[in-house]
């Protein structure tokens, strides 16, 4: 809702991150990044899965992977996975999602 007040409107944004921010955990991945999901357990995998736009965190559970949903990764949500896979620093890896 758009107040006259400039001040009331600041407060509405703050109180939609504040509230957007709060529901979520935050995560630190093996390799040192850092994240942000609505769930995620230890051992979960932050990934970038091909043809996915965004990063997603996957449950390892028996001998396959659970899709738990997307998650925020700084330093991968604008492509740079593909330009870290070409240079060696993250690996290919292949999953069974059920």
């Amino acid at each position: 809702m758009i107040y006259a007040s400039g001040r009331a409107l600041i407060w509405d944004i703050d109180a939609e991150i504040i509230h957007t921010y709060t529901s979520r955990k935050l995560f630190r991945t093996k390799a040192g990044y850092l994240g942000a999901a609505r769930t995620v357990l230890p051992g979960d995998l932050a990934c970038i899965l091909f043809g996915c736009n965004f990063p997603v965190l996957l449950r390892p559970k028996e001998n396959y992977y659970i899709y738990v949903g997307p998650c925020y990764v700084v330093g991968l949500m604008d492509g740079e996975a593909m330009a870290y896979l070409k240079a060696g620093r993250l690996q290919q890896q292949e999953f069974e999602i059920q």
